[in-house]
C-alpha cells in the first residue's frame, strides 16, 4: 500500500480492486459493482492513512 500512497501523492490516479474491505477504507472513492452493474459509487470522506516512514 506504500506504493501506491507515494504514486498517489506524486498527483497519479490509482485505481484498485479489491474484494476486502479494509483495503478499500484507504481509497477517496468507493464504487461497489453487483452483477458487472455499480450497485453504490461513493466518496469515502475518511479515507485511512498509509503510514509514512520516519
Amino acid at each position: 500500500m506504500d506504493i501506491l500512497g507515494k504514486i498517489h501523492k506524486d498527483g497519479n490516479t490509482v485505481m484498485l480492486v479489491t474484494h476486502e474491505e479494509d483495503i478499500s477504507n484507504f481509497a477517496h472513492r468507493i464504487i461497489r459493482l453487483k452483477d458487472g452493474l455499480v450497485e453504490t459509487d461513493r466518496i469515502n470522506n475518511n479515507p485511512s492513512v498509509i503510514a509514512q516512514p520516519a
